[in-house]
């Protein structure tokens, strides 16, 4: 498993089994994200909060009855969906989730189902793959809820996949180049004396005279700097 399909499984189990993430306000009833082109809209009764930790984690809801939901977004060097599904399915079972159920979902998606150890929690996921101008994003929205309350949650599930909208990811802003620092060189010329002489200071502190200069070195034998003796 590669290392960023293998982060992005244990991410996204890791969410399925967290404890709800702080929400945010009731007026907030939509999420988008330019770089990745992921939109999403909560559906009736559900709030949305950015707080969650994990950069591929774009957005996670919540409801009031303990039912969260998030959406997942991440570069993925899978070619197939079918691959992805299964290096995913690896993470979830390493956080100790058991699969029960993996089938075709609408949209030419891939849906999975899991089962939770701690407080017996029922997981849904629907996988999508796509390909961009540079390379492969993978989209995940996993469900986890009590098991009697899957069937209830199923249509805001749902309804989720149905008004996610996808676009062309916006590249984030980069920075000018930094301008090369310029150090000073090992030794300087100083202006020359009136007679025309180039003084060369070394780091050493001895110095050495050049040739007798005419041209531009003449400019400066007017310099108010002292000359060397």
């Amino acid at each position: 498993m590669s290392a960023t399909v293998r982060a992005l499984a244990m991410i996204v189990a890791a969410v399925a089994i967290a404890t709800a993430a702080r929400a945010a306000s009731p007026r907030d009833r939509s999420f988008s994200s330019r770089r990745h082109g992921v939109s999403v809209e909560a559906p009736p009764g559900w709030t949305l909060s950015t707080h969650t930790g994990y950069p591929s984690i774009l957005v996670v809801l919540l409801h009031p009855g303990g039912c969260r939901m998030s959406v997942a977004a991440a570069e993925t060097p899978a070619r197939e969906l079918r691959e992805l599904v299964q290096e995913n399915r690896r993470g979830l079972e390493t956080q100790k989730l058991t699969v029960t159920k993996v089938e075709p979902g609408s949209a030419g998606t891939i849906e999975v189902e899991a089962r939770a150890p701690r407080g017996g929690e029922a997981v849904r996921q629907s996988y999508r793959l796509r390909a961009l101008r540079d390379g492969n994003q993978a989209l995940v929205v996993t469900m986890t809820c009590k098991p009697e309350s899957l069937p209830t949650q199923a249509r805001a599930f749902e309804l989720v996949l149905k008004r996610l909208r996808l676009e062309d990811p916006t590249p984030a802003p980069t920075r000018p180049p930094t301008p090369p620092h310029v150090t000073a060189p090992q030794s300087q010329i100083q202006p020359c004396c009136g007679n025309g002489e180039a003084i060369a200071r070394s780091n050493h502190g001895r110095v050495q005279r050049s040739a007798p200069r005419v041209g531009p070195c003449s400019e400066f034998s007017r310099s108010t700097q002292p000359c060397a003796n």
